[in-house]
Protein backbone atom coordinates (compact mmCIF):
# COMPACT_ATOMS: atom_id res chain seq x y z
CA UNK A 1 0.00 0.00 0.00
CA UNK A 2 1.15 3.27 -0.86
CA UNK A 3 1.45 6.12 1.95
CA UNK A 4 -0.13 9.34 1.67
CA UNK A 5 1.59 11.89 0.31
CA UNK A 6 1.03 15.14 1.29
CA UNK A 7 1.94 18.59 -0.62
CA UNK A 8 3.43 20.92 0.25
CA UNK A 9 0.18 23.03 1.70
CA UNK A 10 -1.13 20.63 3.54
CA UNK A 11 2.58 20.28 5.26
CA UNK A 12 2.23 23.97 5.96
CA UNK A 13 -1.21 23.66 7.51
CA UNK A 14 -0.26 20.82 9.71
CA UNK A 15 2.94 23.09 11.01
CA UNK A 16 0.78 25.79 11.91
CA UNK A 17 -1.79 23.18 13.91
CA UNK A 18 0.71 21.99 15.61
CA UNK A 19 2.61 25.62 16.34
CA UNK A 20 -0.89 27.23 17.81
CA UNK A 21 -2.12 24.45 19.22
CA UNK A 22 -0.68 25.72 22.67
CA UNK A 23 -3.21 29.07 21.80
CA UNK A 24 -5.80 26.66 20.93
CA UNK A 25 -5.73 24.69 24.47
CA UNK A 26 -5.20 28.20 26.28
CA UNK A 27 -8.71 29.87 24.59
CA UNK A 28 -10.35 26.08 25.43
CA UNK A 29 -9.66 26.41 29.12
CA UNK A 30 -10.57 30.25 29.28
CA UNK A 31 -13.81 29.57 27.77
CA UNK A 32 -14.65 26.86 30.37
CA UNK A 33 -13.78 28.94 32.89
CA UNK A 34 -15.75 32.07 31.70
CA UNK A 35 -19.01 29.38 31.80
CA UNK A 36 -18.04 28.46 34.94
CA UNK A 37 -16.77 25.25 34.66
CA UNK A 38 -14.14 23.99 37.11
CA UNK A 39 -14.85 26.94 39.66
CA UNK A 40 -11.48 27.76 40.90
CA UNK A 41 -9.52 25.35 39.47
CA UNK A 42 -9.62 27.23 35.82
CA UNK A 43 -7.87 29.77 37.30
CA UNK A 44 -4.98 27.51 37.86
CA UNK A 45 -5.50 25.49 34.53
CA UNK A 46 -5.36 28.86 32.81
CA UNK A 47 -2.05 30.01 34.80
CA UNK A 48 -0.12 26.74 33.81
CA UNK A 49 -1.32 26.62 30.58
CA UNK A 50 -0.34 30.02 29.64
CA UNK A 51 3.28 29.05 31.45
CA UNK A 52 3.61 26.50 29.33
CA UNK A 53 2.54 27.95 25.94
CA UNK A 54 5.44 30.56 26.94
CA UNK A 55 8.17 28.08 27.25
CA UNK A 56 7.47 26.76 23.95
CA UNK A 57 7.07 29.87 22.22
CA UNK A 58 10.38 30.80 24.02
CA UNK A 59 12.19 27.57 22.72
CA UNK A 60 10.81 27.73 19.54
CA UNK A 61 10.49 31.20 18.22
CA UNK A 62 11.73 34.44 20.18
CA UNK A 63 8.80 36.34 17.97
CA UNK A 64 6.16 34.27 19.08
CA UNK A 65 7.58 34.35 22.71
CA UNK A 66 7.23 38.34 23.02
CA UNK A 67 4.26 38.76 21.29
CA UNK A 68 2.37 35.91 22.96
CA UNK A 69 3.84 37.83 26.46
CA UNK A 70 2.48 41.60 25.43
CA UNK A 71 -0.89 39.71 24.73
CA UNK A 72 -0.76 38.38 28.33
CA UNK A 73 -0.42 41.44 29.87
CA UNK A 74 -2.90 43.20 28.21
CA UNK A 75 -5.81 40.42 28.16
CA UNK A 76 -5.37 38.66 31.86
CA UNK A 77 -6.73 41.61 33.98
CA UNK A 78 -10.47 40.90 31.87
CA UNK A 79 -9.82 37.32 31.62
CA UNK A 80 -9.72 37.26 35.13
CA UNK A 81 -12.67 39.33 35.53
CA UNK A 82 -14.84 37.10 32.98
CA UNK A 83 -13.83 34.11 35.10
CA UNK A 84 -14.52 35.86 38.54
CA UNK A 85 -18.33 35.97 38.34
CA UNK A 86 -18.58 32.70 38.03
CA UNK A 87 -15.74 31.23 40.45
CA UNK A 88 -16.28 33.80 42.56
CA UNK A 89 -13.85 37.01 43.51
CA UNK A 90 -10.59 36.33 44.82
CA UNK A 91 -8.45 38.93 45.07
CA UNK A 92 -5.29 36.24 45.11
CA UNK A 93 -5.66 35.00 41.85
CA UNK A 94 -3.55 32.94 39.89
CA UNK A 95 -4.53 34.51 36.43
CA UNK A 96 -3.27 37.89 38.08
CA UNK A 97 0.21 36.50 38.02
CA UNK A 98 0.44 34.62 34.97
CA UNK A 99 1.49 37.56 32.84
CA UNK A 100 4.51 37.85 35.26
CA UNK A 101 5.42 34.30 35.08
CA UNK A 102 4.86 33.78 31.32
CA UNK A 103 7.68 37.03 30.72
CA UNK A 104 9.70 36.08 33.93
CA UNK A 105 10.86 32.89 31.61
CA UNK A 106 13.10 35.02 29.99
CA UNK A 107 15.41 35.26 32.93
CA UNK A 108 16.88 32.31 31.64
CA UNK A 109 17.85 34.07 28.22
CA UNK A 110 19.78 36.76 31.19
CA UNK A 111 21.22 33.87 32.93
CA UNK A 112 22.82 32.57 30.01
CA UNK A 113 24.86 35.82 28.99
CA UNK A 114 25.11 36.64 33.21
CA UNK A 115 28.90 37.46 32.15
CA UNK A 116 27.77 40.46 29.77
CA UNK A 117 25.87 42.36 32.42
CA UNK A 118 30.29 43.38 33.63
CA UNK A 119 30.31 45.34 30.25
CA UNK A 120 29.95 48.81 30.36
CA UNK A 121 26.96 49.43 28.79
CA UNK A 122 24.97 47.03 30.53
CA UNK A 123 26.55 47.62 34.06
CA UNK A 124 23.33 50.05 35.21
CA UNK A 125 21.19 47.57 35.24
CA UNK A 126 23.91 45.91 38.00
CA UNK A 127 22.74 49.04 39.97
CA UNK A 128 19.00 48.53 39.62
CA UNK A 129 19.37 44.70 40.70
CA UNK A 130 20.64 45.95 44.05
CA UNK A 131 18.19 48.76 44.75
CA UNK A 132 15.63 45.84 44.09
CA UNK A 133 17.52 43.66 46.04
CA UNK A 134 17.69 45.93 49.06
CA UNK A 135 13.97 46.73 48.75
CA UNK A 136 12.81 43.09 49.06
CA UNK A 137 15.41 42.61 52.16
CA UNK A 138 13.25 45.77 53.64
CA UNK A 139 10.18 44.88 52.62
CA UNK A 140 10.01 40.99 53.69
CA UNK A 141 11.58 42.29 57.17
CA UNK A 142 8.74 44.97 57.39
CA UNK A 143 5.76 44.29 55.17
CA UNK A 144 5.98 39.99 55.32
CA UNK A 145 6.88 37.72 52.26
CA UNK A 146 3.98 37.75 50.16
CA UNK A 147 3.39 41.26 49.25
CA UNK A 148 7.18 42.10 48.89
CA UNK A 149 7.67 38.87 46.44
CA UNK A 150 4.58 40.49 44.94
CA UNK A 151 5.92 43.73 44.31
CA UNK A 152 9.16 42.73 43.71
CA UNK A 153 8.08 40.59 40.55
CA UNK A 154 6.11 43.64 39.12
CA UNK A 155 9.17 45.59 39.30
CA UNK A 156 11.75 43.03 38.45
CA UNK A 157 10.16 40.76 35.86
CA UNK A 158 9.80 43.76 33.27
CA UNK A 159 13.33 44.96 34.12
CA UNK A 160 14.47 41.21 32.85
CA UNK A 161 12.18 41.39 30.05
CA UNK A 162 14.08 44.60 28.96
CA UNK A 163 17.08 43.01 29.77
CA UNK A 164 16.47 40.18 27.90
CA UNK A 165 15.30 42.12 24.91
CA UNK A 166 18.89 44.00 25.00
CA UNK A 167 21.04 40.82 24.58
CA UNK A 168 19.10 39.46 22.19
CA UNK A 169 20.23 41.89 20.16
CA UNK A 170 21.42 39.43 17.33
CA UNK A 171 17.41 38.96 16.73
CA UNK A 172 16.37 42.40 17.00
CA UNK A 173 14.73 41.64 13.59
CA UNK A 174 12.63 39.01 14.86
CA UNK A 175 11.38 40.93 17.94
CA UNK A 176 11.29 44.12 16.30
CA UNK A 177 8.71 42.04 14.08
CA UNK A 178 6.69 41.00 17.25
CA UNK A 179 6.05 44.86 18.48
CA UNK A 180 4.76 46.07 15.03
CA UNK A 181 2.42 43.11 14.38
CA UNK A 182 1.43 43.23 18.05
CA UNK A 183 0.47 47.06 17.76
CA UNK A 184 -2.60 47.15 15.15
CA UNK A 185 -4.42 44.30 16.54
CA UNK A 186 -3.70 45.14 20.16
CA UNK A 187 -5.07 49.00 19.37
CA UNK A 188 -8.07 47.88 17.56
CA UNK A 189 -8.94 45.35 20.40
CA UNK A 190 -8.53 47.76 23.50
CA UNK A 191 -10.53 50.46 21.35
CA UNK A 192 -13.25 49.08 20.50
CA UNK A 193 -13.46 46.98 23.88
CA UNK A 194 -13.23 50.66 25.92
CA UNK A 195 -15.63 52.61 23.62
CA UNK A 196 -18.30 49.61 24.34
CA UNK A 197 -17.32 49.44 28.01
CA UNK A 198 -18.08 53.13 28.07
CA UNK A 199 -21.47 53.20 26.44
CA UNK A 200 -22.45 50.10 27.64
CA UNK A 201 -19.83 48.28 30.60
CA UNK A 202 -19.74 44.58 30.00
CA UNK A 203 -21.02 42.36 32.88
CA UNK A 204 -18.15 41.48 34.44
CA UNK A 205 -17.06 44.70 34.02
CA UNK A 206 -19.72 45.98 36.46
CA UNK A 207 -19.35 43.56 38.77
CA UNK A 208 -15.82 43.47 39.27
CA UNK A 209 -16.06 47.56 39.90
CA UNK A 210 -18.83 46.36 42.27
CA UNK A 211 -16.54 44.00 44.27
CA UNK A 212 -13.75 46.29 44.21
CA UNK A 213 -15.55 49.58 45.45
CA UNK A 214 -12.95 50.34 47.77
CA UNK A 215 -9.76 50.25 45.97
CA UNK A 216 -11.54 51.72 42.23
CA UNK A 217 -13.85 54.70 43.43
CA UNK A 218 -11.92 56.83 40.82
CA UNK A 219 -12.77 54.35 37.82
CA UNK A 220 -16.11 55.77 37.76
CA UNK A 221 -19.66 54.62 38.44
CA UNK A 222 -20.28 50.97 37.19
CA UNK A 223 -23.15 52.79 34.66
CA UNK A 224 -23.14 54.27 30.93
CA UNK A 225 -21.59 56.65 30.21
CA UNK A 226 -20.23 56.78 33.94
CA UNK A 227 -16.80 54.68 33.66
CA UNK A 228 -13.05 55.91 33.23
CA UNK A 229 -12.71 53.11 30.63
CA UNK A 230 -9.52 50.43 31.66
CA UNK A 231 -10.74 48.95 28.88
CA UNK A 232 -9.09 44.82 29.01
CA UNK A 233 -6.82 46.27 31.80
CA UNK A 234 -7.01 46.61 35.44
CA UNK A 235 -7.57 50.42 35.73
CA UNK A 236 -7.26 53.58 33.76
CA UNK A 237 -4.45 54.55 34.24
CA UNK A 238 -2.80 51.25 33.37
CA UNK A 239 -4.49 51.46 30.24
CA UNK A 240 -3.34 54.81 29.57
CA UNK A 241 0.37 53.98 29.30
CA UNK A 242 -0.61 50.86 27.36
CA UNK A 243 -2.28 52.40 24.99
CA UNK A 244 -0.28 55.13 24.48
CA UNK A 245 2.61 53.33 23.81
CA UNK A 246 0.74 50.83 21.08
CA UNK A 247 -0.38 54.26 19.55
CA UNK A 248 3.28 55.10 18.96
CA UNK A 249 3.96 52.18 17.62
CA UNK A 250 1.35 52.29 14.75
CA UNK A 251 4.01 54.86 13.35
CA UNK A 252 6.48 52.55 12.79
CA UNK A 253 4.52 51.12 9.89
CA UNK A 254 1.60 53.07 9.46
CA UNK A 255 -0.85 51.71 6.94
CA UNK A 256 -4.24 53.25 5.48
CA UNK A 257 -5.80 50.40 7.36
CA UNK A 258 -4.14 51.07 10.58
CA UNK A 259 -7.08 54.48 10.87
CA UNK A 260 -9.51 52.34 11.43
CA UNK A 261 -7.84 50.90 14.80
CA UNK A 262 -6.24 54.30 15.62
CA UNK A 263 -9.97 55.41 15.55
CA UNK A 264 -10.80 52.78 18.31
CA UNK A 265 -7.68 53.21 20.36
CA UNK A 266 -7.57 57.00 20.33
CA UNK A 267 -11.08 57.44 21.35
CA UNK A 268 -10.59 54.96 24.18
CA UNK A 269 -7.66 56.72 25.06
CA UNK A 270 -9.38 60.18 25.46
CA UNK A 271 -12.27 58.31 27.53
CA UNK A 272 -9.38 56.98 30.09
CA UNK A 273 -9.26 60.51 31.57
CA UNK A 274 -5.79 60.35 31.92
CA UNK A 275 -4.25 63.82 31.14
CA UNK A 276 -0.32 63.00 32.24
CA UNK A 277 -1.09 60.38 29.41
CA UNK A 278 -2.24 62.21 27.02
CA UNK A 279 0.23 65.10 27.48
CA UNK A 280 3.36 62.33 27.56
CA UNK A 281 1.86 61.23 24.39
CA UNK A 282 1.68 64.41 22.47
CA UNK A 283 5.58 64.89 23.69
CA UNK A 284 6.83 61.85 22.31
CA UNK A 285 5.03 62.12 18.98
CA UNK A 286 6.79 65.41 18.95
CA UNK A 287 9.96 63.99 19.35
CA UNK A 288 9.54 61.27 17.06
CA UNK A 289 8.26 63.29 14.47
CA UNK A 290 11.63 65.70 14.64
CA UNK A 291 13.84 62.55 13.89
CA UNK A 292 12.06 61.94 10.17
CA UNK A 293 12.91 63.53 7.23
CA UNK A 294 10.95 65.96 5.29
CA UNK A 295 8.68 63.88 3.05
CA UNK A 296 8.02 61.09 5.80
CA UNK A 297 7.31 63.66 8.60
CA UNK A 298 4.62 65.08 5.90
CA UNK A 299 3.11 61.35 5.54
CA UNK A 300 3.17 60.84 9.33
CA UNK A 301 1.16 64.50 9.45
CA UNK A 302 -1.45 63.49 7.22
CA UNK A 303 -1.75 59.61 8.69
CA UNK A 304 -2.26 62.13 11.91
CA UNK A 305 -4.61 63.87 10.35
CA UNK A 306 -6.77 60.91 9.13
CA UNK A 307 -6.43 60.04 12.33
CA UNK A 308 -8.02 62.61 14.22
CA UNK A 309 -10.66 62.08 11.41
CA UNK A 310 -11.15 58.53 11.96
CA UNK A 311 -11.63 58.96 16.18
CA UNK A 312 -14.36 62.22 14.96
CA UNK A 313 -16.27 59.47 12.78
CA UNK A 314 -15.94 56.90 15.97
CA UNK A 315 -17.59 60.08 17.86
CA UNK A 316 -20.54 60.04 15.41
CA UNK A 317 -20.85 56.59 14.95
CA UNK A 318 -22.11 55.97 18.36
CA UNK A 319 -24.64 57.42 19.92
CA UNK A 320 -22.81 60.19 21.78
CA UNK A 321 -23.54 63.86 20.18
CA UNK A 322 -27.37 63.74 21.04
CA UNK A 323 -26.33 64.37 24.51
CA UNK A 324 -23.02 65.68 24.11
CA UNK A 325 -21.62 63.66 26.11
CA UNK A 326 -18.45 62.42 24.68
CA UNK A 327 -17.69 66.11 24.35
CA UNK A 328 -18.42 67.20 27.08
CA UNK A 329 -16.38 64.73 29.77
CA UNK A 330 -13.12 65.55 27.51
CA UNK A 331 -13.77 68.85 27.26
CA UNK A 332 -13.89 69.21 31.40
CA UNK A 333 -11.00 66.90 31.57
CA UNK A 334 -8.71 69.20 29.01
CA UNK A 335 -9.70 72.83 30.76
CA UNK A 336 -8.20 70.99 33.76
CA UNK A 337 -4.96 71.32 32.36
CA UNK A 338 -5.05 74.29 31.06
CA UNK A 339 -6.47 75.83 34.48
CA UNK A 340 -5.30 73.36 37.40
CA UNK A 341 -7.03 75.30 40.43
CA UNK A 342 -10.32 74.02 39.08
CA UNK A 343 -9.32 69.97 39.25
CA UNK A 344 -10.04 68.74 42.96
CA UNK A 345 -7.63 65.52 42.37
CA UNK A 346 -5.15 67.61 40.88
CA UNK A 347 -5.00 69.91 44.11
CA UNK A 348 -5.24 67.24 46.25
CA UNK A 349 -2.32 65.05 44.45
CA UNK A 350 -0.33 68.08 44.83
CA UNK A 351 -0.75 68.46 48.43
CA UNK A 352 -0.25 64.60 48.97
CA UNK A 353 3.72 65.58 47.30
CA UNK A 354 4.52 67.03 50.80
CA UNK A 355 3.49 63.72 52.82
CA UNK A 356 5.37 61.79 50.66
CA UNK A 357 8.31 63.75 51.12
CA UNK A 358 8.13 63.84 54.74
CA UNK A 359 7.68 60.80 55.11
CA UNK A 360 10.57 59.62 52.86
CA UNK A 361 13.10 61.98 55.27
CA UNK A 362 11.21 60.00 58.15
CA UNK A 363 12.17 56.45 57.51
CA UNK A 364 15.49 57.33 55.18
CA UNK A 365 16.24 53.90 55.04
CA UNK A 366 12.75 52.98 53.51
CA UNK A 367 9.49 50.92 53.64
CA UNK A 368 10.43 48.29 51.35
CA UNK A 369 8.72 46.74 48.54
CA UNK A 370 4.97 45.82 49.64
CA UNK A 371 4.18 49.51 51.01
CA UNK A 372 2.96 50.66 47.88
CA UNK A 373 0.50 49.32 45.07
CA UNK A 374 -1.14 46.28 44.89
CA UNK A 375 1.08 44.59 47.22
CA UNK A 376 0.13 46.57 49.63
CA UNK A 377 -3.40 44.27 49.98
CA UNK A 378 -0.96 41.28 50.45
CA UNK A 379 1.39 42.61 53.09
CA UNK A 380 1.55 40.51 56.63
CA UNK A 381 2.26 43.64 58.69
CA UNK A 382 -0.07 46.31 60.51
CA UNK A 383 2.78 48.92 60.55
CA UNK A 384 1.95 52.06 59.43
CA UNK A 385 3.37 53.74 56.15
CA UNK A 386 1.00 51.65 53.33
CA UNK A 387 0.06 53.70 50.35
CA UNK A 388 -1.94 52.22 47.40
CA UNK A 389 -1.99 54.76 45.15
CA UNK A 390 1.39 56.13 44.95
CA UNK A 391 0.83 59.66 42.44
CA UNK A 392 4.41 59.67 41.78
CA UNK A 393 6.66 57.10 40.59
CA UNK A 394 10.10 58.94 41.24
CA UNK A 395 9.30 59.68 45.12
CA UNK A 396 7.59 55.77 45.09
CA UNK A 397 11.01 54.53 44.21
CA UNK A 398 13.05 56.66 46.86
CA UNK A 399 9.94 55.70 49.39
CA UNK A 400 10.16 51.86 48.49
CA UNK A 401 13.64 51.78 48.41
CA UNK A 402 14.83 54.14 50.69
CA UNK A 403 17.90 57.37 49.76
CA UNK A 404 20.24 54.75 49.01
CA UNK A 405 18.05 52.21 47.19
CA UNK A 406 16.24 55.25 45.47
CA UNK A 407 19.23 56.39 44.22
CA UNK A 408 20.89 53.59 42.49
CA UNK A 409 17.34 52.66 40.98
CA UNK A 410 17.26 56.28 39.39
CA UNK A 411 21.03 56.24 39.05
CA UNK A 412 21.14 52.62 36.87
CA UNK A 413 18.15 54.16 34.92
CA UNK A 414 19.04 57.74 33.78
CA UNK A 415 22.44 56.06 32.54
CA UNK A 416 20.54 53.64 30.15
CA UNK A 417 18.53 56.63 29.08
CA UNK A 418 21.44 58.97 28.52
CA UNK A 419 23.42 56.02 27.26
CA UNK A 420 21.01 54.43 24.58
CA UNK A 421 18.05 56.30 24.23
CA UNK A 422 18.58 60.23 24.55
CA UNK A 423 20.65 60.09 21.06
CA UNK A 424 18.33 59.68 17.91
CA UNK A 425 19.11 56.81 15.59
CA UNK A 426 19.39 57.49 12.06
CA UNK A 427 15.83 57.97 9.85
CA UNK A 428 15.98 54.64 8.09
CA UNK A 429 15.66 52.50 11.23
CA UNK A 430 11.98 53.88 12.15
CA UNK A 431 10.89 51.63 14.49
CA UNK A 432 13.83 52.43 16.75
CA UNK A 433 12.82 56.41 16.83
CA UNK A 434 9.73 54.57 17.66
CA UNK A 435 10.93 52.46 20.83
CA UNK A 436 13.00 55.85 21.87
CA UNK A 437 9.98 58.13 22.06
CA UNK A 438 8.30 55.14 23.63
CA UNK A 439 10.84 55.35 26.17
CA UNK A 440 10.13 58.94 26.41
CA UNK A 441 6.74 58.50 26.85
CA UNK A 442 7.18 56.68 29.86
CA UNK A 443 9.44 59.12 31.46
CA UNK A 444 7.12 61.62 30.85
CA UNK A 445 4.79 59.94 32.68
CA UNK A 446 6.70 58.74 35.42
CA UNK A 447 5.62 61.63 37.33
CA UNK A 448 2.49 60.99 37.99
CA UNK A 449 2.28 57.00 38.32
CA UNK A 450 4.65 54.44 38.21
CA UNK A 451 5.17 53.57 34.84
CA UNK A 452 8.38 51.87 35.24
CA UNK A 453 6.83 48.48 36.82
CA UNK A 454 3.68 46.54 35.92
CA UNK A 455 1.89 46.21 32.55
CA UNK A 456 3.71 49.93 31.82
CA UNK A 457 7.54 48.72 32.64
CA UNK A 458 7.34 45.89 30.04
CA UNK A 459 7.31 48.55 27.37
CA UNK A 460 8.96 51.15 29.08
CA UNK A 461 11.74 48.16 29.53
CA UNK A 462 11.33 46.87 26.71
CA UNK A 463 11.48 50.23 24.75
CA UNK A 464 15.22 50.80 26.89
CA UNK A 465 16.18 46.90 25.28
CA UNK A 466 14.81 48.04 21.83
CA UNK A 467 16.77 51.00 22.08
CA UNK A 468 19.81 48.58 23.03
CA UNK A 469 19.61 45.84 20.56
CA UNK A 470 19.02 48.18 17.66
CA UNK A 471 22.21 49.93 17.93
CA UNK A 472 23.92 46.72 18.97
CA UNK A 473 22.58 45.29 15.79
CA UNK A 474 23.47 48.66 13.13
CA UNK A 475 26.85 48.53 14.89
CA UNK A 476 27.61 44.54 14.04
CA UNK A 477 25.76 45.24 10.65
CA UNK A 478 27.99 48.43 9.75
CA UNK A 479 30.85 46.63 10.92
CA UNK A 480 30.19 43.44 8.58
CA UNK A 481 31.56 44.75 5.36
CA UNK A 482 34.40 45.98 6.99
CA UNK A 483 35.44 42.84 8.36
CA UNK A 484 34.71 41.18 4.47
CA UNK A 485 37.12 43.42 3.19
CA UNK A 486 39.68 43.17 5.97
CA UNK A 487 39.36 38.80 5.48
CA UNK A 488 39.52 39.15 2.11
CA UNK A 489 42.66 41.22 2.25
CA UNK A 490 44.39 38.45 4.51
CA UNK A 491 43.09 35.84 1.84
CA UNK A 492 44.96 37.85 -1.33
CA UNK A 493 48.05 38.36 0.74
CA UNK A 494 48.19 34.43 1.73
CA UNK A 495 47.79 33.71 -1.88
CA UNK A 496 50.67 36.11 -3.00
CA UNK A 497 52.79 34.76 -0.49
CA UNK A 498 52.20 30.76 -1.44
CA UNK A 499 52.56 31.73 -5.42
CA UNK A 500 56.53 32.72 -4.45
CA UNK A 501 57.24 30.14 -2.49
CA UNK A 502 55.99 28.11 -5.26
CA UNK A 503 58.08 29.83 -8.18
CA UNK A 504 60.66 29.52 -6.28
CA UNK A 505 60.71 25.77 -5.82
CA UNK A 506 59.31 25.53 -9.42
CA UNK A 507 56.62 24.34 -8.95
CA UNK A 508 52.89 25.34 -10.82
CA UNK A 509 50.81 27.58 -8.79
CA UNK A 510 47.10 26.64 -7.57
CA UNK A 511 44.40 29.15 -8.35
CA UNK A 512 43.14 30.49 -5.90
Amino acid sequence: MVPPTYGRGGRRARRTLLRDAPLFALAGVTALGAAGIGGGLARIAFATTAVVTGVIYYRSSPERYVLFTLWMWILCPMVRRMVDPRAGYDPQNAISITPLAVSAIAAAGVFQRLPRLLRRSYAPFLLIGAALLYGAIAGILRNGVAGTLYTLGLWLVPVVFGLYIALEWHRYDAVRRAFVRFAPVAVLVMGVYGVIQWVRPWAWDVQWLIDTRTTTSSFGSPEPYGVRVFSTLNGPAAFGIVIGAALLLLFARPRPAHAVAGAAGGAAFLLSLCRTAWVAWVIAAIAYAATLGGRTRLRILVVGVGLTLAIGGVIIAVPLVPANRFTDIITRRVQTITNPTEDASLTARQSSLGDYVSAILDRPQGYGLGSTGLGTGLAGTSEGGAVRDFDNGVLEAFYSLGLVGGLCWMLGLGLLVFRHVARRFPPSDRFANVARAMVLFCLVAYGSTNSAAGVGGIFFWSGIGLCMAAREWAAHRNAGPANAHATSSVHDTTQRIAARIASRRGQPTRPA
